[in-house]
């Protein structure tokens, strides 16, 4: 029933790990580049801006998950 409704087929439930798994990647490597820019500028405007932009990406995402599903 649940694949009928949320059309769920077999091929598409891939892309939800997908987009999640690059979502955290894009994570890890903001935090890592994010750390050696914070120390060269200051920390609390860049701390600021990448909640703003935490929040777009986050939402981005929500969005994505429920056009593909």
């Amino acid at each position: 029933m649940f694949v009928l409704q949320w059309n769920l087929v077999c091929d598409r439930v891939i892309i939800e790990s997908v987009v999640t798994s690059v979502f955290y990647l894009g994570i890890m490597v903001g935090a890592l580049a994010g750390g050696s820019v914070a120390d060269r500028y200051e920390s609390n405007k860049l701390m600021q801006k990448s909640k703003v932009d935490f929040l777009i990406i986050r939402f981005c995402k929500s969005s994505l998950l429920d056009l593909v599903s």
